[in-house]
């Protein structure tokens, strides 16, 4: 038998998890609403909102895992995956259609080696990788790390003075100052990464901030859809990155937690 404590500590796991799902869902129509919406004059914001539907996606898939082990097939939960997969695979067809076809460019002439004490060879070109920009604002620190480590940092078929090259390249600001005194090698890499999340890694600081950032989002000045679509994913996304960055037993949104 499930002791209270335990089986109330699995109830508000479970409630906060669910609704996680649901803003999850909520954040997916959204953009369907921008999808259904769409004019030529949005066209720019097309690759950020695919962006965004993929994120989504890995999120619904690791918050439906947690639910699933914490109800130990207590529900079938197939209706669930089958209702977001298909509005997932519906609003990415849709939005990638968008995008107008570019005609083939020639491939370029191959780059020289910038040193002889980088190890590159000059027959060799960095596979392009579009990453936003950090420049030390702890607002951003989140989600460019999240999506350096999934695209550059766990790569295996990147080596560690290509990944080197990529960090130095996604840097500006204060961030870059902070390993700007670094060689571009293979023994820096580490060390440069470890500096980076000595300085940005601070949870109870980016816990502050997201919160403040959610107390200080302005209102919409003019009713619109597209406002309103604008001020439901700014709040969204401080709460997606609030969930990562607090664990369960002091959730950061008990505030929000309906009692």
């Amino acid at each position: 038998m499930t002791p209270p404590k335990q089986k109330a500590t699995k109830q508000t796991k479970l409630k906060i998890l669910h609704r996680r799902r649901t803003n999850i869902f909520g954040s997916a129509h959204f953009i369907k609403s921008f999808d259904d919406d769409f004019d030529s004059t949005k066209l720019a914001q097309v690759p950020i909102r695919i962006q965004r539907l993929d994120a989504l996606w890995r999120e619904f898939e690791e918050t439906q895992e947690e639910i699933e082990l914490l109800e130990d097939g207590e529900e079938d939960f197939a209706e669930e995956r089958q209702e977001f997969q298909a509005l997932y695979y519906e609003l990415k067809t849709s939005l990638q259609s968008k995008i107008p076809v570019q005609p083939p460019v020639p491939p370029p002439a191959p780059v020289q080696p910038i040193s002889s004490a980088i190890p590159i060879s000059s027959s060799v070109r960095l596979p392009e990788i579009k990453l936003k920009e950090f420049s030390g604002n702890l607002d951003d620190w989140v989600s460019f790390r999240d999506l350096y480590v999934s695209l550059i940092h766990t790569s295996i078929q990147l080596t560690a003075v290509q990944k080197m090259h990529y960090l130095r390249a996604t840097l500006s600001g204060e961030a870059a100052r902070i390993i700007s005194s670094l060689e571009i090698s293979a023994n820096n890499y580490l060390v440069a990464w470890k500096l980076l999340k000595e300085r940005f890694e601070n949870p109870n600081l980016l816990v502050k901030r997201h919160v403040s950032a959610l107390l200080m989002i302005s209102s919409m000045k003019k009713e619109s859809a597209q406002g309103l679509a604008d001020l439901a994913d700014e709040f969204d996304r401080h709460v997606q990155l609030l969930d990562k960055l607090e664990d369960y037993e002091n959730h950061w949104n008990a505030f929000l937690v309906e009692r």
